[in-house]
């Protein structure tokens, strides 16, 4: 496979992803078909179109790639159907509850955006500034999923819990530093550290330090 190419199924995974995860947290705030539709396609392209604003590319990606809008859109469809069957209690098996599908798909989608953000930087010519290219990684990955938490009506999770926003971060410094492995094994290493961090956290409840307020008395 060429570079484009592996590149090209990383967006596929992760557009498919993030849109899962927002489709199914509409579900779980009982939005109607339009407001699972927004949320898939926010949390899809929320980051890449912020990372593209930032890279001067207007009009970002979303709007030029037609594909991957519609398979964004598609995602959003079948948890839509999928959820309204489990409702229904059409069929006999049981789905798992909504937090954890979104945990699951933010996981993946995590880490295929977080590489594409970083080799984005590098593409358009900021390769030797490891800071914004990790910058454009960690927003690439996480700015989804922050816009679809505040539409939710949602704290963020990227500042919460989960260790959400670190381990785009450290996924996005790893494909900085791992190019000399080539494009198809950083791109594999790259999204398997993310998502083993992500579903590491998740399991074991594992969060960054918090400080809580003082007791009222």
């Amino acid at each position: 496979m060429t570079e484009a190419q592996i590149l090209g199924f990383a967006e596929f995974v992760g557009t498919i992803a993030f849109s899962v995860s927002g489709a199914v947290m509409a579900v779980k705030k009982r939005m109607d078909i339009f407001g699972i539709l927004m949320m898939g396609l926010i949390t899809a392209f929320g980051g890449g179109m912020t990372r593209d604003i930032l890279l001067g590319q207007v009009p970002p990606k979303l709007f030029l790639d037609g594909y991957m809008l519609l398979w964004a859109v598609l995602a959003a469809l079948a948890v839509f159907f999928i959820m309204d069957l489990a409702h229904r209690e059409i069929f006999s098996w049981r789905l798992p509850n909504p937090d954890q599908l979104v945990n699951l798909f933010d996981a993946i989608g995590l880490g295929a955006f977080a590489l594409l953000g970083t080799q984005a930087g590098i593409t358009a010519g900021y390769g030797d500034n490891i800071i914004f290219c990790a910058c454009l990684g960690t927003l690439t990955g996480a700015g989804g999923g922050m816009l679809r938490d505040i539409c939710c009506n949602e704290i963020p999770g990227i500042f919460r819990k989960h260790i959400y926003a670190v381990a785009a971060l450290a996924g996005s410094l790893f494909y900085y530093y791992a190019r000399p492995l080539g494009t198809f094994w950083n791109t594999i290493l790259t999204i398997s550290i993310v998502f083993s961090i992500r579903l590491m956290a998740t399991l074991c409840n594992m969060n960054l330090p918090k400080v809580y307020p003082p007791k009222e008395t």
